[in-house]
């Protein structure tokens, strides 16, 4: 887990807050997720070093939450993280590989106004996520599996109110050490975990 991250986030959840009226609000947002697979995983799905990782893919969520208080919030959101592929020269010939999540997030946040219109925020809060391994090309020995558990989700944002109830909002989100499971027909496995992020820009409305 990265603390220096978490405690940019607690910095920005204690300091001071817009007011907002208690009520609900929608949204919707996309996006780019990152995942932090490597050399090492390449080698642990048996590719030679010359085989490519797409770390990179199209991501968003839908997300609802009420203001508790006009320094706190409660969020829920059902966030698609999109997917890593492997691809290349592997032991057996050509092979591909995908590795995807998605999942329900729930947040505690707060926000800090710069001036009437923006304000950025911090947010807290915890994903059950499935993570999903997914065989493509040369998948003789490996069975395709699902994870569901539990992580850490924190972020920081920004948000600019275009009317009374619309706001414009961006934020990036950390989600800490997903895993991953990998099944062989033959029995046993193979564990992989990944951090992701998610960088997202997306509209607000409050009722």
């Amino acid at each position: 887990m990265n603390y220096k991250k978490i405690a940019a986030v607690l910095c920005c959840v204690a300091g001071p807050v817009m007011a907002a009226e208690p009520g609900w609000y929608v949204g919707i947002a996309a996006g780019q997720a990152e995942s932090q697979f490597g050399t090492q995983d390449k080698a642990t799905l048996s590719y030679q070093p010359e085989a490519q990782i797409d770390n990179t893919d199209t991501a968003g969520k839908l997300f609802a939450g009420y203001v508790l208080a006009p320094n706190l919030a409660v969020e829920a959101a059902y966030v698609n993280l999109g997917k890593t592929t492997f691809s290349g020269p592997a032991a057996g010939g050509v092979a591909r590989d995908k590795f995807a999540a998605e999942g329900i997030a729930l947040s505690l946040l707060s926000k800090a106004p710069l001036n009437s219109q923006l304000a950025v925020f911090g947010k807290l809060g915890v994903l059950a996520a499935r993570t999903r391994y997914t065989c493509i090309e040369n998948c003789a020995s490996l069975l395709d599996t699902d994870r569901d558990e539990l992580y850490a989700t924190y972020g920081v944002g920004a948000e600019y109110a275009l009317s009374k109830n619309l706001t414009l909002r961006t934020e990036y989100e950390w989600f800490d050490g997903l895993k991953y499971d990998v099944r062989y027909t033959g029995g046993g496995g193979q564990q992989f975990q990944s951090d992701t992020g998610l960088f997202s820009l997306g509209m607000q409305y409050q009722f």
